[in-house]
């Protein structure tokens, strides 16, 4: 009994080590996290603008089930939104902080899930660290939006851990199979994604628990795979309409041409997660008409992969749990049901589960084990390097989701991850809107002066953003920079001859300098586009010459 009694407490004893561990990970990946504001993509619809989320009322958890957001149908994603305006008001930081925490929080279960498992510390507490400092998972962190990826994989190792649980225990637990079905609709309530989980104890059970009769396995799975059936149904229902009701179409055009990319996409991915260089807000892979060089390469790839599947299969071993994962993850995400976008770094949290766990049950397995030899040793150095760079390399990762103009603006630098054509109708759009958006805000808290800044940026852009150019040559014509003024009005008047506020702004220019007549032409022009103008109406009057100069006033 004593012998137990201090196993048992060894054993806390080490957990809580890995858990401190852990949590410094944590805080010095994200801390900076705290201090970014909301991103205007997506963001503004699912919490700044959204009165559904304006606290947790049976009212706005009523709209939260009968409605889709975003084209989402995703109940308890939108629910925390809920949760949060009670704690923290419309504060971004305190969004953000639950995110981190959710995020922490699914470090420790994927880590007690690997304990239990393997029942190695060693190995659990590298794949657990891997998976919480990993850059690939910045985006989903850091992001507000991305609420129903770190929320949905909680719910998702809940289910997973009682299910695990249930089929350990000597004697079978209804209540732990119950809560596990529980977890299990919250996490498709949140996000589709999680319905690989039923493929998932599947697999489990075959590397696990390959004893019991296929009948009795099939009456197990069948509440879980009529859960996906059915809200997996519903979920995609609402995500192939866009706001217009219109299906969203194949990324290449067709299934065909979508499949050929997908399949030069796929390796890409492995890239991001084994060397994490190339990260980006978005990316748009080249459109695979053909069967050409790429796609060839990256299909004996991905056999090659498969064909290690396979054996792993075949011993039945514990690691094709983690590695059969780490594909079967990304199966929602593959465009068999079309998706707005192609490939993001957001699609790997799920994934990198398989990839942590397998990392993790390799060292346990064969680096961990002794004799050690020189391959051996030089393997150790470089993993230790390449898991020591990871938190570094996704704190640098955090700085670009400080506000919108940052992301948009390091996005545009990058040309798209630099590995893919610029997709410039979305990032250049995105970023002109954020600097313009952040301008307006500072005009509005009377820094009119700090705005010339973004109105420049927007125009860097989009040199003829007619707001910004109009707004330029306000600030500019008040601060006194006359001749700077006239700059932008000149690019009013020229590239908008059918927009009436920019000769009403050149009209306000040469009233500045004096150029009384050129200053009426101006206001006659603008009164002739827009005769109901009355500002324009009131500097004629200004000038005292309304009355024997035009009869547009009269008409």
């Amino acid at each position: 009994m004593k012998f137990s009694i201090n196993c048992r407490f060894n054993s806390i004893k080490h957990d809580v080590a890995v858990y401190a561990v852990l949590s410094i990970a944590v805080i010095y990946t994200f801390y900076s996290c705290l201090g970014h504001d909301f991103v205007y993509w997506d963001d503004p619809g699912y919490v700044v603008i959204n009165e559904a989320v304006r606290g947790l009322t049976f009212e706005h958890i009523r709209t939260a089930f009968s409605r889709s957001f975003l084209g989402n149908y995703a109940p308890f994603h939108i629910i925390s939104y809920m949760v949060d305006y009670e704690l923290w008001g419309i504060s971004p930081a305190g969004y953000i902080f639950t995110n981190v925490c959710l995020h922490f929080l699914n470090g420790i279960l994927f880590y007690q899930i690997c304990i239990t498992l393997s029942s190695k510390r060693i190995g659990s507490a590298i794949a657990a660290f891997i998976f919480l400092v990993h850059p690939v998972q910045v985006e989903s962190v850091a992001w507000v939006s991305q609420r129903k990826n770190v929320l949905s994989l909680f719910f998702f190792l809940i289910s997973s851990h009682c299910y695990i649980s249930f089929r350990t225990a000597e004697k079978k637990s209804f209540w732990l199979y119950s809560l596990s079905l529980l977890a299990y609709t919250s996490a498709l309530l949140t996000k589709v994604a999680a319905v690989i989980l039923p493929f998932a104890i599947m697999a489990y059970d075959y590397c696990y628990h390959n004893s019991w009769k296929l009948r009795k396995k099939i009456q197990l799975y069948m509440p879980y795979l009529i859960l996906s059936a059915v809200l997996s149904g519903v979920a995609i229902f609402t995500q192939r309409l866009t706001q217009e009701g219109a299906s969203v179409p194949y990324y290449a055009g067709s299934g065909y041409k979508t499949l050929l990319t997908m399949i030069t996409v796929f390796p890409h991915y492995l890239l991001n997660i084994f060397w994490p260089q190339y990260l980006s807000l978005i990316y748009s892979p080249p459109v695979k008409e053909v069967i050409d060089g790429d796609v060839i390469i990256s299909s004996v790839l991905i056999m090659l992969l498969l064909a290690e599947g396979f054996i792993l299969y075949r011993k039945k071993s514990p690691m094709f749990f983690w590695y059969g994962f780490f594909f079967m993850a990304f199966i929602p995400v593959l465009q068999i049901i079309p998706l707005p976008t192609i490939m993001q770094d957001r699609y790997c949290y799920f994934p990198l589960l398989g990839f942590c766990g397998f990392f993790g049950m390799f060292i346990d397995n064969y680096i961990a084990v002794k004799p050690f030899s020189t391959f051996k040793y030089i393997l150790i150095a470089v993993g230790s390097v390449y898991i020591v760079l990871l938190p570094v390399l996704a704190r640098k990762q955090t700085e670009i989701w400080k506000d919108p103009v940052t992301l948009f603006s390091e996005t545009s630098k990058k040309g798209v991850g630099s590995r893919y054509g610029y997709y410039s109708n979305f990032v250049e759009y995105n970023l002109m809107t954020t600097c313009y958006t952040k301008a307006e805000e500072l005009v509005a808290a009377g820094n009119p002066h700090e705005a010339l800044a973004y109105y420049r940026k927007a125009l860097e852009v989009d040199p003829l953003h007619f707001d910004s150019l109009l707004r330029m040559a306000f600030i500019l014509l008040n601060e006194g920079k006359k001749n700077a003024a006239y700059q932008y009005n000149i690019r009013l008047t020229k590239n908008f001859p059918m927009r009436f506020e920019g000769f009403y702004s050149i009209g306000q220019y040469y009233a500045a300098i004096g150029a009384t007549q050129k200053a009426e032409e101006a206001y006659f022009h603008t009164l002739a586009l827009n005769p109901s103008f009355l500002p324009a109406r009131k500097e004629l009057a200004s000038l005292k010459t309304i009355g024997g100069r035009s009869q547009l006033d009269t008409k």
